[in-house]
């Protein structure tokens, strides 16, 4: 029986962030909570390790650390997933750098359906979302993305802000095309307003992109132009392009909506951001 990758489901997410954690000593005691350990650690080792320990347990956060974003790849913790941590995205005018911002899981109930990873370009969502963005690293990395998560001006600057997005999907089990075009309709039905006849074929070209079984391993990835176009890969294909800003933004609402498609993907997807713009 096939999995809807994309009906809506509740996840939870880290964020943590990884690139610059170990860059401001203001954080690293909240991290490893030096002062909360530092009387049972002496306890249990002694004074004279103590200094050892705590030198071994920065290096082990610091190995964490580059393991979940480092030498070039960004990792889904729940999946395992490593992916690129920048791509390019080729245009008529160009190929910009897209920055990962991000990665989460979807799940159905339980059930892994593919780790995402999300990305942006920087020097373009800068001029969107800088606003959003403070001048110092935030004394807690969580608290800020718990706040631009729940700023409904942020999400609508995110969605309709005018720089090149990429939603890229790596499966982690089968999915029947079925699903895949289940899924769109159901979001095209929720965040479409247009009922133009134009916007009806677009659709059903976009739909029709999705004509088989997706396997475990296999990627689907969107990128969205700033024009409204977005271009297509599926199971290992190029399934070509449809330009239409409105279901570009009832897509991008899909994941990032009020009502997300998934939490952690919504959530995950802007983990890194802080250190993407700043």
């Amino acid at each position: 029986m096939g999995v809807n990758p994309h009906k809506s489901g509740k996840n939870s997410t880290n964020h943590k962030s990884l690139y610059g954690i170990f860059l401001d000593k203001r954080r690293l005691p909240k991290i490893i909570q030096i002062t909360s350990i530092e009387s049972h650690v002496n306890k249990l080792l002694g004074g004279v390790h103590m200094k050892k320990f705590l030198i071994f347990a920065v290096l082990g956060l610091i190995a964490f650390s580059f393991m979940a974003y480092g030498e070039g790849k960004v990792k889904e913790e729940s999946t395992g997933l490593t992916f690129d941590k920048a791509v390019k995205f080729s245009t008529d005018s160009g190929a910009p750098e897209m920055i990962c911002s991000g990665t989460g899981v979807r799940k159905k109930v339980i059930i892994k359906v593919y780790g995402a990873a999300i990305y942006i370009e920087p020097a373009e969502a800068k001029k969107v979302l800088g606003k959003y963005i403070p001048k110092q690293i935030p004394e807690d990395m969580d608290d800020f993305i718990e706040e631009l998560c729940d700023n409904n001006q942020f999400w609508g600057d995110f969605i309709g802000g005018e720089f090149h997005k990429i939603i890229l999907m790596r499966f982690v089990r089968d999915v029947g095309f079925e699903s895949i075009t289940g899924a769109y309709k159901d979001a095209f039905k929720a965040y479409l307003k247009d009922n133009s006849e134009e916007a009806k074929k677009t659709t059903a070209t976009f739909l029709g992109f999705f004509n088989e079984e997706i396997k475990e391993g296999q990627e689907m990835t969107l990128r969205f132009s700033p024009d409204g176009t977005i271009i297509v890969e599926y199971a290992g294909k190029a399934r070509g392009s449809i330009k239409n800003v409105n279901i570009a933004k009832a897509l991008l609402t899909n994941w990032f909506g009020t009502d997300p498609i998934s939490d952690d993907i919504k959530e995950g997807g802007i983990k890194y951001l802080y250190d993407v713009l700043k």
